[in-house]
This record gives C-alpha cells, sequence and structure tokens, in this order.
C-alpha cells in the first residue's frame, strides 16, 4: 500500500518523538553551537565534549527551572560552558568519575577546607584516598571552587596514570618555560609523554595557566582512551546494549495508561531500570544554584529529556502515541577500553498509537555510549546520527 509523501512526514515526526532517550547528550546544552557548529570557538573540542558528556564525566552547568503548566517546576536545559574556567573540585570530579572511584564515604582528611558535606567531597576523597591528590601539595588548603591550574592537571593525571597502571613512555619534553627545578617536572613529563597534556605552538608549557572546560574535556578523554588494559567482548557490550532498549520498550508497553507522575518517582525508576542503565540516569537534578557545577548525576526530567522510550507519552504526553517497539538492532564497536564502550549502528522503531493503528516502521542511526558500572554494562546515552530511513512495506 503506497503512503503519500505528507502522511509519511507525518509518521517520522511521530516516530522520533516516541524515540528513547537517555542522559543529556551534548547536542541538547543549551550552548552546545559553541562546539557543533564548524565556525564555533570550541569546534576542534566536539568529539571531546560529545564523549565525554556522554559518558557522564561532564553533566553540565543546570540553568534554573521554567514552571510547565502540566508537570510544574521543569528543568531548563545545562549548559556546558567551554569558555568558563575548570576548578579544582569540578576536575577532581571528572577524574574520578574517569576512574570509576567516586564512591569514597566518610571525612576527607588533609583539608580544612573541605567539610565532608559538599557535592564534591566524595570525588575528592577518592582521589586523596587512592594518593592523586595530596594535602601536602597545597598546605592543607584545597580551594576547591578555585581555577586548577596546568601544572595541577598534569600532576593528577599522572598520578592517576600510574594508579591506574598505565604504560608511562620515557619522553622528556623541550619546554621553554619548564626545567628540572620546575615544580612538578616529573608529573608534567609523564602527563606530555601519555600525551594527555600538551604544550603550546610557541614552545612554552604554561603550568600557571588556568584551564577551561572545554580542555579539561579533550584531557579526560585523552586519558580514558588509553584505559583499555582489558577491554570487553564485543558480544557482552552488545547484549546489554539489547537489554537495556528492551527494558525501555517493556516498560513503555506495561505503563503507557498509567499517569507519568504517578510512576516517574526517583525510587520505581530506580528499581525498574538499575540493572540498564547508569546511575546518571536514574537519579533527578539536584543542586545548590550558588555553589553547584557537575555535581548533578542524571537528569530523569532535566531539560525535558525523557528517560526512556514512551515515557513521555504515557498518559498527558503524546495523545496519540501508546508505545513503542524497537527491533532489528544492529550495531558495530566504534571504541571499546575497560569500563566503556562506543557502539554505532541502526536500529528499527515502531509505533502502535492508541487508536489501534500501527504506525509505518523506521530505521534510525545512533551512537550508543556504554558504561560498566557496579560490574555491569549499562547504556549511558545514546545519540543520534541523524540517518532516517521510513520503511514502507507495500502490500
Amino acid at each position: 500500500m503506497k503512503k503519500s509523501i505528507s502522511v509519511l512526514l507525518v509518521v517520522l515526526l511521530i516516530l522520533t518523538s516516541a524515540l528513547p532517550v537517555y542522559a543529556m547528550t551534548s547536542e541538547a546544552m543549551y550552548d552546545s553551537d559553541k562546539w557543533l557548529k564548524e565556525n564555533g570557538p570550541f569546534y576542534w573540542a566536539m568529539k571531546d565534549i560529545e564523549e565525554a558528556v556522554g559518558f557522564e564525566f561532564f553533566i553540565g552547568v543546570p540553568r534554573g527551572y521554567t514552571n510547565d503548566p502540566y508537570w510544574g517546576p521543569t528543568m531548563n536545559a545545562p549548559a556546558f560552558m567551554p569558555e568558563a574556567n575548570i576548578t579544582r573540585a569540578e576536575f577532581a570530579t571528572i577524574l574520578s568519575r574517569a576512574l570509576g572511584i567516586d564512591n569514597y564515604q566518610g571525612a576527607v582528611k588533609g583539608f580544612s577546607d573541605i567539610k565532608g558535606s559538599e557535592w564534591f567531597a566524595k570525588y575528592v576523597g577518592s582521589l586523596i584516598d587512592k594518593g592523586i591528590i595530596k594535602p601536602g601539595d597545597y598546605n592543607g588548603k584545597l580551594v576547591p571552587n578555585g581555577p586548577i591550574t596546568r601544572v595541577e592537571i598534569a600532576t593528577w593525571v599522572a598520578r592517576a596514570a600510574e594508579y591506574y597502571g598505565l604504560n608511562i613512555p620515557q619522553n622528556t619534553p623541550a619546554f621553554k618555560d619548564v626545567n628540572p627545578d620546575t615544580k612538578y617536572y616529573d608529573e608534567i613529563c609523564k602527563a606530555v609523554a601519555l600525551g594527555i597534556v600538551r604544550g603550546y605552538p610557541d614552545g612554552t608549557f604554561k603550568p600557571e595557566e588556568k584551564a577551561n572546560r572545554a580542555e579539561a574535556a579533550s584531557m579526560i578523554m585523552r586519558f580514558v582512551r588509553q584505559m583499555k588494559k582489558n577491554p570487553p567482548k564485543f558480544e557482552e557490550v552488545k547484549a546489554a546494549l539489547e537489554k537495556a532498549i528492551k527494558a525501555t520498550d517493556d516498560f513503555s508497553k506495561e505503563y503507557y495508561t498509567r499517569d507519568a507522575r504517578e510512576v516517574g518517582s526517583d525510587a520505581f525508576m530506580y528499581e525498574y531500570f538499575k540493572d540498564y542503565f547508569t546511575i546518571g540516569n536514574l537519579r533527578a537534578y539536584w543542586y545548590d544554584t550558588h555553589k553547584h557545577i557537575d555535581s548533578s548525576v542524571g537528569n530523569l526530567f532535566g531539560g525535558g529529556a525523557e528517560l526512556v522510550s514512551g515515557y513521555g507519552n504515557l498518559r498527558g504526553g503524546d495523545p496519540m502515541v501508546a508505545y513503542g517497539i524497537t527491533t532489528d538492532i544492529d550495531v558495530k564497536p566504534v571504541e571499546m577500553g575497560d569500563n566503556w564502550a562506543i557502539l554505532e549502528g541502526t536500529f528499527v522503531s515502531q509505533v502502535y498509537t492508541r487508536d489501534g493503528n500501527i504506525l509505518p516502521k523506521v530505521q534510525f542511526g545512533a551512537k550508543f555510549y556504554m558504561k560498566k558500572e557496579e560490574g555491569k554494562w549499562k547504556l549511558s546515552d545514546m545519540k543520534e546520527t541523524r540517518k532516517i530511513r521510513i520503511i514502507v512495506e507495500e502490500e
């Protein structure tokens, strides 16, 4: 049965709205034009920002709430702010997340300016515990909300590389402003040898220069891409992805007749999806507008993004869509490390409407970010790659 172009476009719009959407992608951030557009000032960091956000190392800077007439206070899309200086607290957070050692509990020892109740305390505590941050370097005061310098980043990542067991090449970089008498010279050499921190075209290192958030994203991803001591088998990661997608389909089919506010609590979502999605997908944002940057985990309601397929189509959502079914998942590995993986490919989505109709199938292209969390591979993020094909079946 042939379909008109206009009908197919309507179908495409409906199917697109019913796609599974997971953690906040870099594209969905408020200021994404700064790195997505070719003439943007941070286009050079696009891949690194995309992956650092996809793996939830960066969550974003909250921008407050809008009062939605149905949902009530709804969080606005966060900003990445690539141009902003990154603080010690923020860099400790992303480095700790990248290492998977963000579960420190108890008082933070060695720093008089960290009480232990701050959003960043467990991340700083984790790095202190592993010898990556040393209180003696700071005379007992970290000044966590102060901007971190390039020499500090080099020092932290060099120690992190040693803790992780990376093979560090023997290399002595030649910088005009760095010599064997420079403080933390050995750490600078190691970080540069690993390619994590680089010099400037004029032959300088500028150890006291402050780093911005785009530069930090690039540095952290250069480190993460070397974490490949024991990468997983592709089949294991693919199976975890398929289970996560099936869980979203099952949820939308089982609960589409229920009010989203009834089944959308943190506790309910966590129990239903804890084996399939990263923690960042299962906890609602929280923050102090004056103190918080990158402290939140997840975006259950963040920026209008939906956690699972069909979640926005529960009662009160799309009046036409009942639920969606995903089939024909065909993915291949792009790159895989010890605790992270990027898969890319296609899947087919089909929507069942509330009035009993079945819409044509649509094939989408997507990139999937997977993380190993609590010993299990889980879906961290999904990015549509804009490869869309409507499958028209003729009778």
